[in-house]
Formats: C-alpha cells, sequence, structure tokens
C-alpha cells in the first residue's frame, strides 16, 4: 500500500521571497548581488529579480551597488514585537502583583 505524502499548502513565491529575506538577513544582515543570491538559493534569475524588485517596491529590501541588502523597514517587525512583549510583560506583572495582594 502506498503511503500518502503530506499536502504541500504553500506557496511557492511566497517560500521564495522569505527564503530571500532570510538569506540577506539571517544570521546577520550582508549584501548578495542578484546572481549570489538566485545561484546560492537555486532560483531563477529572472524569479529573484522578480521578488527583489517586489520587496523593494515594500521597503523590505535595497539595492546600493549592485548589491541588495534589508531593508531599514525590516526592523518594524521586531520593534512591533518588543512592544507586544513588554506590553505583556506589564500585563502578567500586574496580574502576579494583584494575585499576591488578594493571597495575602
Amino acid at each position: 500500500m502506498e503511503e500518502k505524502k503530506p499536502r504541500d499548502y504553500t506557496i511557492e513565491v511566497v517560500d521564495n521571497a522569505v527564503t530571500i529575506l532570510l538569506a540577506l538577513g539571517v544570521p546577520e544582515y550582508i549584501q548578495l548581488s542578484l546572481k549570489e543570491i538566485a545561484t546560492t538559493l537555486d532560483i531563477s534569475h529572472n524569479v529573484t529579480f522578480r521578488i527583489l524588485k517586489t520587496l523593494e517596491k515594500r521597503q523590505l529590501v535595497e539595492e546600493i551597488n549592485g548589491k541588495w541588502q534589508v531593508a531599514p523597514a525590516v526592523t518594524r517587525f521586531s520593534e512591533g514585537f518588543r512592544r507586544h512583549v513588554a506590553a505583556r510583560k506589564a500585563e502578567l506583572s500586574r496580574i502576579e502583583k494583584d494575585h499576591l495582594e488578594v493571597n495575602a
């Protein structure tokens, strides 16, 4: 009996875009040429170029002297996450304080 493969619900172009962002920004920000990105990630040059131009339009990457890099706008994600964590910590501290006061 043939085993069923799990369905892949991913969208290839979105996966490629995230892969490109990760290549440029994890573990540290680096600059890569279009050719370096396409070759390293095994994505066609045409698709890589179109993804980069789309990400550039959204200010997530930028091209400087023929090299692509993560744009400063990407830090908005981490800033938003930091604010969320800080608010959550404050909420948990308040709940803990209320709990201690009730049980004192």
